[in-house]
């Protein structure tokens, strides 16, 4: 099972239209508006809450708030869980969702399909593509060193895989 802890997810609550009556809170799986109002309490024990606003978040957190400092805490809390049952760290997983503009449970079963790998760069993701797919097999040893992995691998980014973050993916 992973988690969301490999990056700081955080948001910054607000109430009464103010901006400095608010606070930063850690968001994980089990945050709900109840915890986040008790939050806003701790730092303003007479706050009156009778709507919470979100002015910014960090992390994968910031995907999920609006224009409108509006925060989807259920869309928060569904792409949390989806993530938990992924098999890949949620880096990774979040690496393909930042690309893609995708943001739920299809896009978490989408990046683990379309996964390739981390690489350095693209010839050495090229160079790997080559090798377990045997595509210079039938070339002979002492002329495969005259291809050019590089000139291949920004290639395939142009349409094929697409990177973020370090982590490579196949375009589908």
């Amino acid at each position: 099972m992973n988690t969301t802890t490999t990056t700081e997810n955080a948001a910054f609550f607000y109430i009464d239209g103010i901006p400095t009556k608010g606070t930063w809170v850690e968001l994980d799986e089990s945050t709900t508006w109840e915890t986040i109002a008790e939050a806003i309490r701790e730092k303003i024990p007479s706050a009156e809450i009778d709507e919470i606003l979100c002015a910014d978040a960090e992390g994968m957190a910031r995907h999920f708030l609006s224009r409108h400092d509006c925060f989807d805490l259920n869309g928060w809390q569904e792409w949390i869980a989806a993530v938990e049952r992924a098999h890949y760290d949620a880096e990774i997983i979040a690496a393909y969702c930042d690309n893609v503009g995708q943001w739920d449970e299809s896009a978490v079963t989408d990046a683990e399909d379309n996964y390739c790998g981390t690489f350095e760069n693209a010839a050495e993701f090229a160079e790997d593509y080559a090798e377990s797919t045997g595509m210079l097999e039938s070339i002979p040893e002492n002329l495969r060193h005259y291809f050019d992995f590089e000139k291949f691998g920004n290639d395939m980014l142009c349409g094929d895989v697409f990177e973020s973050d370090g982590h490579y993916f196949y375009n589908r």
